[in-house]
């Protein structure tokens, strides 16, 4: 499926997203990665203590989390 991959509004706007498993300092890695699949531009923070994501990208958030779950991190927006 590469729909959510591939096309995107182009208005920049931030939203958290929450993880909902335990992540690791390993993880940050990979959502970064799978985050910049659907958006190379992009900015990604990370906060383990909360398992929030900060986002700010071109791509809906719909996109976003349904990447991260493809990934194996599931993921809601707050």
């Amino acid at each position: 499926m590469m729909g959510y991959r591939s096309h995107f509004a182009q208005a920049s706007q931030y939203f958290p997203i929450s993880i909902r498993q335990s992540i690791q300092a390993l993880c940050i890695t990979p959502i970064t990665a799978t985050i910049h699949d659907v958006d190379p531009d992009a900015k990604v923070e990370i906060d383990l203590s909360t398992k929030v994501v900060s986002v700010e990208t071109k791509a809906s958030a719909n996109q976003i989390t349904t990447a991260l779950a493809e990934d194996g991190f599931p993921a809601n927006v707050q």
